[in-house]
C-alpha cells in the first residue's frame, strides 16, 4: 500500500491559501492508496484564540467538504476541529470554554467520496511547555458520554477502518463496545487502520496503544511537534518501539516551516516492526510517498545538531519574512559573535540585498570590532552603513547631566549608548518598512545582560534561545561548511564585550561562558535548585548569584521582542514566570 505524508508548510488562518496547496498536491499525486496531512492542517497549528471565532471554525469546515468533494476518489486524512453540542450546564460549571454552546474537539478526519466519512478524537491534550491545548479542546475521552445522550453521531474511544484494495470503510460503531466486543470485530476479514494525533503517540496505553492492541495493520499518526534540539531521536525511539511491539506499520506526518516562535522541522516517517523503512527530508516541504512493502533504497542522512539549528533559523527566518509580508532586515553590527550569526543567517534566508547592518562605533568601539564588522558585510554580501554616536553620545550626556548627574562608566553611561543604537535601528526600520533582527543570545538574556530599549530592541530576537557557547559552536561550523572564514576569524577568537566602557570584557560581570551555559541549562532547563546545582561541582555562591540574576530579569524578557525555541525549555510561551516573586534560594 502507498500512503503519501504531505509534509507541507501551512500558515495559521489561511485558510484558502492552506486549501490551494493542499488541492495542488492532491491533484498531481495519482497514485496512491491514502495521503495524510498533519494535525490542525487546514487551519495550520498552534492557531490560538482564533479557535474561540465561530465564523473561523466555519470557514474551515467548509473548506473541508470542498476539499472533500473535490477529491472523492481516494481517502484523505487531515487534522481539523469537530463542534460537538454541550450538555445543560449550571453556573457553576467550568467546562465551557467561553460559554459557547458547544464543545471542541481537535480530531483527525477521514475524507471520502465527497464527505466526512469518520474521525478519531485526540485524547491527551498538552498543556506543558508551549502547549495549553486544553484551553481550547476537550479531551475525546469524554466523547462516549455525548454520544450517549445527544445521539448526535459521535463515536466511541477508537473509530477502525477496514482498508479492502484501495476502498477504504467506515465501521463507525452503531453503540459504544465493550473491550471484548471490539476484540471480536478486529478479527474480521480485511486489514485495519488506525489513526491518532501528536501526543497521544506519545502517551503510553493510549490510542495507538489500544489500536495496535487490536492488531491493526497500519498505525498513522498526525502530528505538529515543533522542533528542538534532541526532540528528533525521541520521536525516533517512540516509533521504533510501537512499530516493534505490534509488528505493524506506522506512519508519522509532521509539517514544515515556522509559525511565530516555533519551527517545525517536518522528518515524517515509516516505521514497520521496529525498522525504520523511510523517512522524508528535514526542514524541506516534502511529499513524500511511503510503501508498506518495501524499505526505501535512499533514507536522508541524519544532520547533525549545528546542521539542525542553521536549517531550523534560516528557515524561521524566510518563513516570518514571507507570512508577514516583510522584506528588509535591520542588524546592528558590532564586530562581535552574536550580531556576526545573526547576519549570516540573515543573509542564508533572505536576499542579501534587503539585508542592511548598520554599525554603530561610539566613545569605547575598537578600531578592529569596525574592520571586522565591514569585513563581514562585504563576505556576506549585505549593504552596511557606518554611523558614529559618539557625538550624539556626548549631547545625550550633556543634556541630562543638567538635570541628573551621571557617573562616569555607569551602567546609566553604558545604557545610553545601547538605547542611541537601538533608536537609530529603529528609525531606519520605520524609514525602509523593514525590521531589526536582534542579537542578544540566551545566555545574556537569562541574567540580564542586555539593556530594554537598547540591544533588546527589534522584531525577531533570533537567537535568544542559543546559548553563548552554542553560538561560538556554530560560528566554527558555519565557516567550516563554507569551506572559508566568512566569519571574520578575530570575530571568533576575540574575548567577548560589550565595548561600552574602556578595556570592558564579559568576564569582567559574568562568570566565564561554558560555566554560566552550564548553571543556566541546569537551573532553565532541569529545574534544578541551587543545592542540587553546586553539588556537581559549582560553587555555590556563584550558583546563588546566577539564579538571582536570572529571577530579577524576567521584567526584562517580558518586554523583549519573540524568539525561535531551539532547546527544550526556552523563554516566553515555554517558561511562563511571575514578574513579581519574592522566593528566593538560599
Amino acid at each position: 500500500m502507498k500512503v503519501i505524508a504531505g509534509q507541507l508548510n501551512f500558515t495559521v488562518g489561511a485558510l484558502q491559501r492552506n486549501y490551494e496547496k493542499i488541492c495542488k498536491v492532491l491533484s498531481k499525486n495519482k497514485k496512491y492508496d491514502i495521503i495524510a496531512f498533519p494535525e490542525l492542517g487546514l487551519m495550520g497549528y498552534p492557531p490560538f484564540d482564533l479557535l474561540f471565532k465561530r465564523s473561523f471554525l466555519k470557514e474551515e469546515e467548509k473548506y473541508l467538504l470542498r476539499l472533500a468533494m473535490k477529491f472523492p476518489e481516494k481517502p484523505i486524512i487531515i487534522g481539523s476541529a469537530v463542534k460537538i453540542k454541550q450538555l445543560p450546564k449550571n453556573k457553576y460549571d467550568s467546562t465551557a470554554v467561553n460559554d459557547f454552546p458547544y464543545k471542541l474537539y481537535n480530531v483527525v478526519k477521514i475524507l471520502f467520496k465527497g464527505k466526512v466519512i469518520g474521525f478519531q478524537t485526540k485524547f491527551n491534550l498538552p498543556t506543558y511547555d508551549v502547549f495549553n491545548e486544553y484551553r481550547y479542546f476537550s479531551s475525546g475521552k469524554d466523547v462516549k458520554l455525548f454520544y450517549l445522550i445527544e445521539k448526535n453521531g459521535c463515536v466511541d474511544d477508537i473509530i477502525p477502518f477496514t482498508i479492502s484494495g484501495k476502498k477504504l470503510i467506515n465501521s463507525k460503531f452503531k453503540e459504544p463496545m465493550t473491550k471484548k466486543e471490539i476484540e471480536n470485530f478486529y478479527k474480521g476479514k480485511g486489514k485495519w487502520l488506525g489513526l491518532s494525533i501528536c501526543e497521544d503517540l506519545w502517551i503510553k496505553e493510549s490510542v495507538p496503544y489500544i489500536q495496535g492492541k487490536f492488531g491493526v495493520d497500519l498505525l498513522i499518526n498526525v502530528s505538529a511537534s515543533p522542533y528542538y534540539k534532541g526532540k528528533k531521536e525521541i520521536r525516533e525511539k517512540i516509533l521504533k518501539n510501537i512499530s516493534k511491539k505490534y509488528a505493524t506499520d506506522v506512519i508519522y506526518v509532521n509539517p514544515v516551516g515556522a509559525q511565530d516562535f516555533l519551527i517545525y522541522d517536518g522528518e515524517s516517517y515509516h516505521y514497520k516492526n521496529g525498522i525504520l523503512m523511510d523517512r522524508s527530508e528535514s526542514f524541506k516541504e516534502q511529499i513524500k510517498v511511503f510503501n508498506t512493502k518495501k524499505r526505501s533504497n535512499y533514507i536522508p542522512v541524519r544532520s547533525d545538531h549545528n546542521e539542525e539549528i542553521f536549517q531550523a533559523l534560516t528557515l524561521g527566518i524566510s518563513d516570518y519574512f514571507k507570512k508577514n509580508d516583510f522584506k528588509k532586515a535591520l542588524i546592528g553590527l558590532s564586530g562581535g559573535i552574536d550580531s556576526a550569526i545573526v547576519a549570516l543567517l540573515a543573509s542564508a534566508s533572505l536576499d542579501p540585498k534587503n539585508i542592511l547592518g548598520i554599525l554603530m562605533p561610539g566613545p569605547y568601539s575598537s578600531e578592529h570590532s569596525v574592520k571586522d564588522a565591514v569585513k563581514l558585510s562585504k563576505n556576506l554580501g549585505i549593504g552596511y552603513e557606518i554611523i558614529n554616536i559618539t557625538s550624539i553620545y556626548e549631547e545625550y550626556i550633556e543634556t541630562i547631566s543638567k538635570y541628573e548627574k551621571i557617573k562616569k562608566y555607569s551602567v546609566t553611561e553604558q545604557n545610553i549608548q545601547a538605547r542611541i543604537r537601538g533608536n537609530i535601528l529603529m528609525a531606519y526600520a520605520n524609514n525602509m518598512g523593514g525590521i531589526v533582527l536582534s542579537t542578544g543570545n540566551k545566555s545574556e538574556l537569562a541574567v540580564g545582560y542586555s539593556t530594554l530599549y537598547g540591544d533588546l530592541a527589534g522584531g525577531i530576537a533570533v537567537i535568544s534561545d542559543l546559548y553563548k557557547t552554542t553560538v561560538y559552536k556554530l560560528a566554527r561550523y558555519i565557516n567550516k561548511i563554507y569551506d572559508w572564514k566568512i566569519i571574520p576569524e578575530n570575530i571568533i577568537e576575540k574575548p567577548p564585550s560589550a565595548e561600552l566602557k574602556p578595556d570592558q570584557m564579559d568576564q569582567d560581570d559574568l562568570p566565564p561562558y561554558p560555566i554560566l551555559d552550564q548553571v543556566l541549562k541546569f537551573y532553565i532547563e532541569k529545574h534544578l535548585s541551587a543545592n542540587e546545582i553546586s553539588q556537581k561541582g559549582f560553587d555555590k555562591k556563584m550558583v546563588l548569584s546566577i539564579i538571582k540574576k536570572v529571577d530579577r530579569n524576567e521584567y526584562k524578557r517580558k518586554q523583549a521582542p519573540f524568539g525561535f525555541k531551539l532547546t527544550p525549555k526556552s523563554f516566553g510561551f515555554g517558561r511562563i514566570m511571575p514578574i513579581t516573586q519574592k522566593y528566593e534560594q538560599r
